[in-house]
């Protein structure tokens, strides 16, 4: 179970992550996000993970949880924080 990191180059040289879901068998880009309904699905995609996967938001501050360790993180605003959260979240849970 979980998601599995791959990275990617597009046509211009630059890097893009995307992930696959074993169960899904499918695989969905992980593109830089700029608003709070570009994130939302990623948050939800998150909790589906299992009832032990949270997302708490509380002003400039996000916190996901895990059945392994938490990710807590301040940030400049709350999109911010959302989304450095988001990728920290990735990178720790995600195998490349």
């Amino acid at each position: 179970m979980g998601l599995h990191l791959i990275e990617g180059v597009n046509d211009n040289g630059e890097k893009y992550y995307y992930y696959n879901n074993p169960e899904a068998e499918d695989f969905e880009a992980l593109p830089f996000y700029n608003t709070y309904a570009e994130l939302m699905p990623v948050v939800e995609k998150i909790e589906s993970l299992g009832a032990e996967h949270k997302v708490v938001i509380s002003q400039n501050v996000v916190r996901i949880k895990t059945h392994v360790d938490d990710v807590c993180l301040v940030g400049d605003n709350k999109l911010d924080a959302l989304y450095q959260s988001i990728k920290i979240f990735v990178d720790n849970y995600c195998e490349v």
